[in-house]
């Protein structure tokens, strides 16, 4: 059987004349290289491999013959949890807006980034008992909902936090082999004096923090500065706002970027209208935040997975199996 490597080298040599300008019954573009829709319709055409003009995608990352090459991801999103809150707790100031008060369903994700050669992981849910506490409704543990998905905790080689709020930081002492990547300015606020502040240590729990500052002593934490390539076809931005150093992936599919938008935006409405989280660090940079997501959106990242939104499970294709009420693959 070929390794993906190998379909890869296939799928060059086959387009390797039109890089060099040689001729074709099948168009090209001035620069000699084919036109992407009819390359795309070439019946060599590995699964998990798509092309632009310049572009070869696939798993691992390297040069052939000219064309370079990127990782093709699928990227899930994993429901472990829900509560109801209320639109004029979650909402910063929402009298400012002088619309009616209701409930506001929410449920809490964590995401997966899988590769022909990696499974990257981000986020580890919360632990069931700081949500038990905190009367938060577990629809399944989240290391439960990982072992579905064929993960094992100490197989996992790099894990990343989006922030290390208290319900995507737990479980973190389960990966003891992962390397964790982590913006700095995340990692420092937390173990900052302004990080036990009540105001933002109630949104956190301590075991939680102290795994991820013991593992950064241990020398397993990769500290982000900003944005940052984190493998081929997944990029870290850094946005900032809910938390110090809250950041959000781009992740290259076979189908084009998806963004796990992570807590920079909670909810849809949020970027749609503009509306603050009342959790939060930085007001200015949660419009940033906003703003970064709809010029990303703008420039053919449309799929956008918000951080606890109901409608992720509406807005995507579900898994298949056990797992079909709490996840979807976007690919």
């Amino acid at each position: 059987m070929q390794s993906v490597t190998q379909k890869a080298l296939a799928v060059v040599r086959t387009i390797a004349p039109f890089a060099a300008g040689g001729s074709s019954s099948t168009s090209s573009t001035a620069s000699g290289f084919p036109n992407s829709s009819r390359i795309a319709a070439f019946s060599g055409q590995p699964p998990g491999i798509s092309f632009d003009q310049r572009t070869v995608v696939r798993s691992g990352g390297e040069t052939l013959l000219g064309f370079e090459v990127m990782a093709a991801w699928e990227v899930l999103a994993v429901r472990f949890g829900s509560r109801v809150t209320t639109r004029s707790d979650y909402y910063l100031r929402f009298q400012t807006y002088d619309e009616p008060d209701g409930p506001l369903p929410m449920d809490y994700f964590f995401w997966v980034l899988r590769g022909p050669e990696e499974t990257i992981l981000v986020d580890t849910g919360w632990d069931p008992a700081a949500a038990a506490r905190r009367g938060r409704t577990s629809h399944l543990e989240p290391l439960h909902a990982m072992e579905l998905l064929g993960i094992r905790p100490n197989a996992i080689s790099r894990l990343v936090l989006t922030h290390l709020h208290w319900d995507h930081a737990g479980n973190v002492g389960a990966f003891p082999n992962a390397r964790i990547l982590v913006q700095e300015r995340e990692l420092e606020f937390w173990g900052s004096s302004m990080g036990r502040r009540l105001q933002f240590s109630v949104h956190a729990e301590e075991d939680d923090i102290d795994h991820v500052l013991q593992a950064d002593r241990d020398g397993r934490v990769q500290r982000l500065q900003g944005d940052a390539e984190l493998a081929p076809g997944v990029q870290a931005r850094l946005v900032g706002g809910h938390s110090a150093g809250q950041l959000i992936l781009v992740v290259e599919t076979a189908s084009g970027p998806v963004v796990v938008a992570s807590d920079a935006i909670h909810y849809y409405e949020e970027m749609e209208r503009d509306w603050p989280c009342s959790i939060v660090v930085d007001v200015p940079e949660t419009y940033t935040g906003y703003e970064l997501l709809r010029e990303l959106a703008a420039n053919g990242a449309t799929r956008i997975v918000a951080g606890h939104d109901p409608l992720v499970l509406d807005r995507f294709p579900r898994v298949e199996g056990e797992l079909s009420e709490h996840a979807v693959c976007l690919r």
